[in-house]
């Protein structure tokens, strides 16, 4: 579309140069060429006005179909919240308001790479149905990693930060991961009529997550990762983690069974000792 509205605005420009050469001949040969000197003149004012709204529509057009937003994913479940983010970013760019490209990156903090991959390596709620085109993944070049491959969209919950409407699955775990993500997808309502239109939240407050894999920059296989986890870009993570006092309580708990079971032994060997 973009190629096209350029291509009219430079056909638009040629018109208008070949007016304005003809237009330096003497106003009875313009009278001859144009067969009103009146219309010659109103060409020759208003080219320039053509000339500049194609051009600008040219442009408007180009910079609306390439806009982008980034949403960055900061916000860890328990199983990274010790490792300082942000973990990644995804770009969303609207085509048009039936198409949309999507990138996730992952991202390094303070010596940290947070790869992506296996169940939930990538996930969005997309605003409205949806299909999904090819799927793209890249891995790190060096490292001793294979390179990562797709297998299948599972849309459901993603650890704590609830349902996601897509939800991509890579082959394997971390000797598989990925830097970037990319893909297509497309609707057939119109609902994306800009690139903040594409997504829409969970019930958590969440559009975007990742399932990463934190590893020391330059990461290895052969060194393997310090952790995994999943990261969204906000949102409420409903992941339970025991508090202190429900660890302590479990413990008495469990202690206190054992002596039970130690005590009822004693009873019964003392029974068999008395007859």
């Amino acid at each position: 579309m973009v190629t096209l509205v350029t291509t009219i605005a430079a056909y638009l420009t040629t018109i208008c140069l070949e007016l304005f050469e003809q237009l330096t001949y003497s106003p009875v040969e313009n009278d001859r060429l144009f067969g009103d000197l009146e219309l010659a003149t109103m060409l020759k004012t208003k080219c320039p006005s053509v000339l500049g709204g194609a051009a600008f529509g040219a442009l408007a057009f180009a910079a609306t179909a390439h806009a982008t937003i980034v949403e960055t994913i900061n916000t860890p479940n328990p199983g990274i919240s010790g490792l300082t983010g942000p973990y990644a970013t995804v770009s969303i760019t609207a085509v048009n308001a039936n198409t949309a490209d999507i990138v996730f990156t992952s991202l390094t903090a303070n010596g940290v790479t947070f790869l992506m991959g296996d169940g939930g390596t990538a996930d969005l709620n997309v605003n409205g149905f949806y299909t999904l085109g090819t799927v793209t993944e890249t891995g790190p070049a060096t490292g001793g990693f294979t390179a990562p491959t797709y297998i299948g969209n599972t849309p459901g919950q993603v650890d704590g930060f609830g349902k996601f409407s897509l939800s991509l699955n890579s082959f394997d775990g971390y000797h598989d991961a990925a830097n970037f993500v990319s893909f297509e997808i497309t609707n057939t309502t119109g609902l994306w009529t800009s690139d903040a239109a594409v997504l829409t939240d969970n019930a958590n407050g969440a559009n975007a997550a990742v399932h990463a894999f934190a590893c020391t920059a330059p990461c290895t296989v052969a060194e393997g990762p310090i952790t995994t986890g999943f990261a969204a870009n906000g949102g409420t993570n409903n992941t339970e983690v025991p508090e202190p006092t429900t660890l302590a309580l479990l413990g008495m708990a469990l202690a206190g069974t054992g002596l039970v079971r130690r005590r009822g032994r004693t009873v019964q060997a003392c029974q068999s000792a008395w007859g």
